[in-house]
């Protein structure tokens, strides 16, 4: 899983989404769509994606249990806003589970890639792939003038969305997130929470987005967000130094404090965990705690959210903030 691997500048990037909206010619958008209509669509769909000799596996959310589904959201697979829909629809997922299409969202399609650290080249040119193939098979609306067309004309044009997932504990710690946030909107981009439009920001981990989509190549979007990208870097390194420089006892002593939390408690709550996990990864960035990024502890903010620990049986909230606990001594103990 991206989740547990290391990409470019993952000190401050934990990983590089890029979503391609595309909807098919004779079939009813969103909004006018009937139940025959999503049957069909989903018929269609599944058809051409098998032309990739196996690559995306074919699941409907129907088919899926409650938990399973959410765990592909936790995943950041599959949008709360699929979740919703009454109609039929589901997931085209790769192996890797670094490529997803969700069929019958707002779009017809939504094609998906997912990839650790700062790699939107890298992840647009995996989402480029499975849409050129499913585009051989299935004949896409798209306008000369305006571009692949969308339910919301938001996405009309490229229909692409560059989302980059952020670790900003310096900027929120100089309670800068609010000038920042308010730069970025000026040249076109938005930050939302961790899981993308209308949720909050958790363990000073956010979303970076851009919101035009039309009247711009995919060249000059990547080319923005990534001239963007690379100052708020930037800034997030500026903010930790001058942390470290002024307050390094404090900062040590704060670090300390959550890591001793993290690796003793027996009962931690979602929100807890996510703070206390935010500063040991700031320590760790500091160079204030010496411990080995593994896997396990680059993926521990995904696998103890709820639907991850409930994969076995289901659990009341206090157990799940047992298991929350459990599961994170496991991964310390080894370090």
């Amino acid at each position: 899983m991206w989740y547990q691997e290391i990409g470019p500048k993952q000190d401050v990037v934990l990983s590089t989404r890029i979503r391609l909206a595309r909807n098919v010619s004779g079939i009813p958008f969103s909004p006018k769509m009937t139940a025959e209509d999503a049957n069909t669509l989903w018929e269609k769909a599944v058809s051409a994606s098998e032309r990739m000799g196996g690559y995306l596996t074919a699941q409907k959310l129907s088919d899926l249990s409650p938990i399973a589904r959410q765990v592909l959201v936790e995943d950041h697979l599959l949008s709360r806003e699929l979740l919703k829909k009454p109609l039929s629809c589901g997931l085209l997922l790769s192996s890797d589970k670094r490529v997803s299409v969700m069929v019958n969202e707002e779009d017809h399609l939504r094609i998906q890639a997912v990839v650790a650290g700062f790699d939107p080249a890298g992840a647009l040119d995996l989402a480029n792939r499975v849409d050129d193939a499913l585009e051989e098979a299935l004949p896409f609306a798209f306008d000369p003038e305006w571009g692949y067309l969308t339910a919301c004309p938001t996405n009309m044009g490229t229909g692409l969305r560059v989302s980059i997932m952020v670790h900003l504990p310096g900027l929120t710690r100089m309670r800068q997130m609010q000038q920042l946030t308010q730069s970025l909107t000026k040249i076109g981009l938005t930050v939302r929470g961790i899981y993308g439009e209308g949720t909050e920001a958790s363990g000073a981990i956010y979303q970076i987005s851009n919101q035009i989509t039309l009247g711009v190549t995919e060249a000059e979007i990547l080319e923005k967000v990534t001239s963007a990208m690379n100052q708020v870097i930037k800034l997030e390194h500026t903010a930790t130094r001058e942390l470290k420089e002024q307050y390094e006892e404090t900062l040590s002593d704060s670090v300390y404090r959550a890591f001793g939390i993290l690796r003793y408690a027996r009962k931690l709550s979602s929100e807890e965990f996510m703070k206390l996990y935010s500063e040991v990864r700031f320590g760790m960035n500091l160079g204030i705690l010496p411990i080995e990024d593994t896997p396990e502890l680059r993926a521990l903010w995904v696998t103890v959210q709820p639907a991850h620990l409930m994969q076995e049986q289901e659990l009341s909230p206090d157990a799940r903030d047992h298991a929350r606990a459990q599961a994170v001594r496991t991964v310390l103990e080894v370090l």
